[in-house]
């Protein structure tokens, strides 16, 4: 499962980026690099694949950093919301991979019941053959 803000990166401008050592283009490069070897990734994996996109949300988001520096941006959605997403996700994928318990967060098949999500799912086996392999029964 990848969690990830909807929006690429964190908006920097050429000045930021110039103090970090980088230019407009170089950054841009290494963003599309990552993206494709992203797509790559999940194209080549035989196993199940979740890329869970969160809107309003950033880079930042997916750390404790916005607990601790609290910098307001109206654009972002609130973020003890965004950390309720993603601790919902996550348990709910571990849940059901490494418990054998069914979740509709992580069945592939019905949409989030968060507005600010969206889920692509790959080669996620139907629950009911998850819950039949977490009791030793049924195929491989």
């Amino acid at each position: 499962m990848y969690l990830q803000s909807a929006a690429p990166y964190i908006k920097s401008t050429d000045a930021q980026l110039a103090r970090w050592g980088l230019t407009g283009a170089g950054f841009r490069a290494a963003e599309q690099d990552h993206y494709t070897r992203q797509m790559e990734l999940f194209g080549r994996a035989a196993g199940p694949i979740y890329n869970v996109y969160i809107r309003r949300t950033n880079h930042v988001t997916f750390s404790d950093l916005g607990l601790i520096v609290r910098v307001p941006d109206a654009q972002l959605m609130n973020i003890r919301h965004a950390h309720r997403i993603i601790n919902d996700y996550t348990i709910a994928f571990f849940e059901r991979y490494l418990n054998g318990k069914s979740d509709p967060l992580v069945d592939g098949q019905m949409p989030s019941p968060y507005e600010a999500v969206t889920v692509a799912a790959r080669n996620v086996a139907p629950q009911r053959l998850v819950q039949a392999r977490s009791r030793g029964v049924g195929g491989p």
